[in-house]
């Protein structure tokens, strides 16, 4: 019994791992890019951790 489900999971999680590089296929085949839209205006953002680490310098402490 614990084979027959271990198989059906199987199944399952193989056959949404086709659906979904599908789906990515589809969407590229259409021009869209995958992943998350990149913010407006971070090109000249400083990243927070260094934004601490330049704002101690100045001020000294620690």
């Amino acid at each position: 019994m614990v084979q027959t489900l271990a198989a059906a999971g199987e199944l399952r999680r193989d056959l949404q791992r086709e659906l979904t590089y599908d789906g990515l296929r589809a969407a590229e085949a259409k021009g869209n890019k995958g992943g998350r839209r990149p913010l407006e205006g971070t090109q000249d953002r400083v990243p927070p951790g260094r934004r601490c680490r330049s704002q101690e310098a100045r001020d000294g402490s620690r």
